[in-house]
């Protein structure tokens, strides 16, 4: 029998005592369900805000690419991409990529989303080794191979509703270098919004038709107005995940709608970053809440090819340089191939245990986002591309 000592005793009681204040989280560790951390306010809150060129002028050259019609972008995600190819890039592209003026941070926000950052290039061209972020793939010698590993990478970090977006029509055998980027991210709120107060409502089309579409009813934490009332614009927090650090700033949904135009694309195609910040600044400030009515929204734009978009940003040594991309091959000629992105935005009610869990507040003010309107996503004060951005036109 073992004899316990005084000092055995006083071991095991404070043993005892610190695994008792412990529990939660060792019960949260072996349960993997994560304590929820009290938020602390975020340095970028508490900065002037500042926009990054490339996220506006992104913008613009989609409504070049696009003059009509409702947009949808990922601009975090595509920036990444970006960024990640100034290391492979011979001088002349290095240099038009830094032109962009890409943001220097990848996006971050407490809000639930994936995204996907890929760059594929053709294993027979010998690669550069210790370029760990180039996913080599037989493109010249094992197509179904190829489309195998790119569709189930894309699936595990978008989802398997993007489909097999690799396949006979998207990839050639002269393929050299790909690049794909996306976004799938579905707004869960911070105030429930609840299914039983979405009504049907005309939404002013900006090819002049009319339809009744269904209209959520949103709790909006700050609305605010141009003083020279050329746009009215709204910010909408959504829920932090369970597994955000304290640090990190919450995610919101922000409306844009400009006035006195029946389209929201000569807006966005002049919105400069001094215009962006300001406007964001405005919401931050505001001390307003109100009620949006906002369509309910569910953009899946298809994997489809962004080259003209590329294009757009006037990036020409990209696609004319016979070794865009020298320090990743020596291989010659060795053109820039393309690239593709995948968007999946999601905006409903909530489910109805949220409903239950949280009540709504009252609001003495309406926002009706009954017409054209800019729209993005990201942490009000960040200074980094938005996680996905877009135009509604047409409903």
């Amino acid at each position: 029998m073992l004899k316990l000592t005084p000092r055995t005793i006083i071991l095991a009681a404070s043993l005892s005592f610190l695994v008792g204040l412990l529990s939660p989280y060792i019960n949260s560790w072996l349960s993997d369900t994560p304590i929820v951390a009290t938020p602390i306010e975020p340095e970028q809150d508490r900065t002037p805000i500042t926009t990054d060129a490339f996220t506006l002028r992104l913008l613009k050259a989609a409504t070049v690419t696009q003059p009509q019609g409702n947009i949808v972008l990922a601009p975090d995600s595509l920036a990444t991409v970006l960024r990640a190819m100034l290391p492979l890039a011979s001088p002349e592209v290095e240099q038009a990529l830094n032109g962009l003026q890409l943001p220097a941070e990848q996006q971050v926000s407490s809000a639930y989303h994936t995204e996907a950052t890929y760059i594929f290039a053709d294993s027979a061209a010998e690669l550069t080794p210790d370029m760990p972020y180039v996913f080599d793939e037989p493109f010249s010698t094992n197509r179904p191979r190829a489309f195998s590993e790119i569709n189930l990478r894309l699936q595990g970090s978008l989802g398997k509703d993007i489909g097999t977006p690799a396949n006979g029509e998207t990839i050639s055998s002269s393929t050299n270098l790909l690049t794909f980027n996306g976004i799938n991210i579905t707004t869960h709120w911070k105030t429930p919004v609840n299914p039983a107060d979405s009504r049907a409502a005309a939404f002013y089309n900006a090819n002049g038709s009319l339809p009744q579409v269904l209209c959520m009813s949103v709790y909006t934490e700050r609305y605010a107005e141009c003083p020279q009332g050329s746009w009215k614009a709204a910010a909408i927090r959504l829920d932090r995940s369970p597994r955000a650090l304290p640090e990190t700033p919450d995610c919101y949904l922000i409306i844009i709608q400009p006035t006195g135009n029946p389209s929201a694309h000569p807006f966005a195609a002049g919105m400069t970053t001094e215009q962006f910040s300001a406007i964001r600044t405005a919401l931050r400030e505001s001390n307003r809440s109100c009620t949006t009515l906002l369509p309910r929204l569910d953009f899946a734009t298809p994997p489809h090819n962004i080259t003209p978009l590329l294009k757009a940003l006037d990036i020409d040594p990209f696609f004319t340089s016979a070794t865009p991309f020298s320090k990743l091959t020596s291989a010659s000629p060795w053109p820039f191939t393309g690239a593709m992105q995948y968007c999946r935005v999601r905006m409903a009610e909530s489910t109805k245990a949220a409903v239950d869990a949280r009540p709504v507040p009252e609001t003495e003010h309406t926002f009706d986002c009954n017409r054209p309107f800019i729209w993005c996503l990201m942490p009000l004060s960040s200074p980094h591309a938005p996680f996905a951005m877009g135009v509604v036109e047409n409903l």
